[in-house]
C-alpha cells in the first residue's frame, strides 16, 4: 500500500523531476551503518520500550549530525537550549523553512507502538 501511496503522491519519483535529489540512497544506508553492526554485535535493546528509547535517541543524535554546524557535545547543547528558550527545535526550523506541513502523526508510533505497562 505505501508503494501505491507513494506513487499517487508522486513522491517515489522525485530524482527524476527534481535535480537536486539524489536518485540512490546511499547516504541513507550509509547512516544506517552503525545501528546494523550493533544488531550484528548484539548491542541491542531486549524490550519494546528499550528499542523504541534507542530508536528515538540515534534518530535524534543522527539527524543533529547532519544538521548542527557542529556536532560536539557543546553544539547539541546549545541546540539544546535554544529550543528550550524559543520552543522550537531545529527540526521545527528546518519544516518551516521548506514551507512543508509537519506530519500529522509519527512514523515511529506506527513501527514501534508506545508500550502500554
Amino acid at each position: 500500500h505505501e508503494l501505491v501511496r507513494l506513487l499517487g503522491d508522486e513522491e517515489l519519483f522525485t530524482f527524476v523531476v527534481h535535480s537536486a535529489v539524489d536518485g540512490t540512497n546511499n547516504e541513507a544506508e550509509r547512516s544506517l551503518r552503525g545501528a546494523a553492526l550493533d544488531r550484528q554485535t548484539g548491542r541491542t535493546s531486549k524490550t519494546l520500550s528499550g528499542a523504541r528509547r534507542r530508536t528515538v535517541l540515534v534518530s535524534v543524535f543522527e539527524s543533529l549530525r547532519l544538521y548542527l554546524p557542529e556536532c560536539t557535545l557543546a553544539g547539541v547543547l546549545t541546540e539544546t537550549g535554544e529550543w528550550f528558550r524559543t520552543g522550537r527545535s531545529l527540526f521545527d526550523r528546518l519544516i518551516h523553512s521548506s514551507g512543508l506541513a509537519p506530519p500529522d502523526d509519527s512514523c515511529l508510533a506506527r513501527l514501534f507502538p508506545a508500550p502500554v505497562e
